[in-house]
């Protein structure tokens, strides 16, 4: 039930913002939101019905992530058309100046969106693989894409915290700097999050999931509550 009161959330706020359709990184695919919320909400109801129903479902749990699957390939596949013009048109005469600059960041950025939608998608297969019993993987084998988004995210995380000095403006230095422990903080609380995720099923320490979560919910308790406290400030003042 929490997941469907998500969902509604998702489906208001696409609702109430501004259409994009003509974005460039989706000219490719049309009503990128509308096609996204399709594969979740797909996903969703084929996950739901295989839990409860088990053996007795027509279908495995790897067919029940395909919808996910689809969603994470469009969404590399967006990006890829949007960043590549940029990252093997543009530059070829020498790359020199802003120009040379924008194809840098493109070629970066093309690197990122093939190696995080690989992992993505290689955990998926092997998490289906492992619950289908298709293929005697253990765990930590499982597991291990997650470990190395993890990684990618927290060298984001370096990046961003790198490029603080080279901002010119002290409104950019302190934006980059609010961005940077901000990634910090999400990178510490996954690592936390993962490795007690790792010991439970690879090891089999008896953890429950609240423990497991703990991290996660401990900084959104946190969050909500400075929220509210924010918002009950600002209705005091005159």
């Amino acid at each position: 039930t929490p997941l469907w009161l998500v969902d509604l959330l998702v489906l208001a706020l696409a609702a109430a913002s501004p259409r994009d359709r003509d974005a460039g990184c989706w000219r490719c695919v049309p009503n990128r939101r509308q096609v996204n919320l399709a594969l979740l909400l797909a996903f969703q109801l084929l996950l739901a019905y295989k839990l409860d129903a088990g053996e007795q479902a027509p279908f495995s749990y790897s067919e029940s992530f395909l919808p996910l699957e689809i969603s994470i390939f469009l969404g590399a596949v967006a990006e890829l058309c949007m960043h590549g013009r940029t990252a093997l048109g543009r530059g070829r005469g020498g790359g020199q100046g802003a120009e040379g600059a924008d194809r840098a960041a493109a070629q970066r950025r093309l690197v990122s969106v093939v190696a995080r939608s690989s992992l993505q998608l290689s955990f998926l297969g092997l998490l289906g693989c492992r619950v289908d019993d298709l293929l005697p993987v253990t765990w930590w084998t499982v597991l291990t894409p997650l470990w190395l988004l993890l990684l990618l995210y927290c060298l984001r995380a370096a990046a961003s915290c790198a490029s603080i000095k080279a901002a010119a403006q002290e409104e950019e230095r302190v934006a980059r700097r609010v961005l940077a422990g901000l990634s910090s903080a999400a990178s510490l609380i996954c690592f936390f999050c993962l490795l007690l995720l790792s010991l439970r099923l690879a090891e089999g320490v008896p953890l429950s999931a609240a423990l497991i979560l703990t991290p996660f919910l401990t900084v959104v308790g946190l969050l909500l509550c400075c929220t509210c406290t924010s918002c009950i400030c600002a209705g005091a003042l005159p």
